[in-house]
């Protein structure tokens, strides 16, 4: 019988279940629902935005500073 390994979870894949979790808290729900992983998936994809733009050699139009309500350090 053949032995299934169980997937490693990744860093950004952690961020994400972590970060759908504190959302979910935050709205005071008691469940995680895509529109919560939605709402955690937002600051990494603007993240990404931002690190291209700087390599292209361009800063971002507010310079950085716009904060998404739910962005954890």
């Amino acid at each position: 019988m053949e032995t299934e390994e169980s997937p490693v979870p990744t860093p950004r894949y952690s961020k994400v279940v972590k970060g759908s979790v504190q959302v979910a808290s935050d709205m005071g729900h008691s469940y995680v629902g895509v529109e919560h992983l939605f709402l955690a998936v937002i600051p990494l994809i603007v993240a990404f935005g931002i690190a291209l733009a700087l390599r292209a050699g361009r800063a971002p139009a507010d310079g950085g500073s716009a904060q998404y309500p739910y962005t954890r350090s």
